[in-house]
């Protein structure tokens, strides 16, 4: 049986402005807090983000927000198996056809990285979401996840978009 964390909310306050003379109020905010968990969220980490400027397509950008929202905690591991693509089709009004397609792309643009076996075979529609754009889940973990691509990139595979 799986528990469903429950939102908090912390803070609540809500700010009126009135005219002292009239008694009219002209402006009113509502500012909220919510406390939520850590593994709800992922980075985008900005100084590398020009790596994925080049996005060509909707399709490629809608599918990278879906497959962000997917992502593992602390491994950045995402499964992109048919019925992933289905569900991704659904959320964005894509085609499985442009989602197969902006997948390719983005393993090409190396936003996506192919997860390689220990015995060095690929792991069929297992995908790491590259660490220096995104991740979910603690920055030493993140750190451990960059050492392992860039380790790679140096054993001179040259082929960074399969690890």
């Amino acid at each position: 049986m799986e528990k469903e964390k429950v939102v908090k909310t912390v803070f609540e306050e809500v700010t009126r402005t009135i005219d002292k003379n009239s008694g009219e109020v002209f402006d009113i905010q509502h500012k909220t807090i919510k406390k939520l968990e850590r593994d709800k969220f992922a980075m985008v980490y900005l100084k590398d983000i020009s790596g994925i400027i080049g996005l060509n397509s909707k399709g490629e950008f809608k599918t990278l927000l879906a497959l962000v929202a997917r992502i593992a905690y602390d491994t950045n591991e995402v499964r992109i198996m048919l019925d992933v693509k289905e569900q991704i089709a659904k959320e964005t009004e894509l085609s499985l056809n442009s989602i197969d397609k902006a997948v390719v792309n983005l393993t090409a643009k190396k936003i996506l990285l192919r997860k390689m076996s220990s015995l060095g075979k690929e792991m069929r529609g297992v995908y790491i979401l590259n660490p220096k754009y995104f991740f979910k889940g603690e920055d030493l973990e993140r750190a451990k996840i960059i050492q392992i691509v860039l380790q790679y990139e140096l054993k001179g595979e040259g082929n960074l978009d399969k690890w």
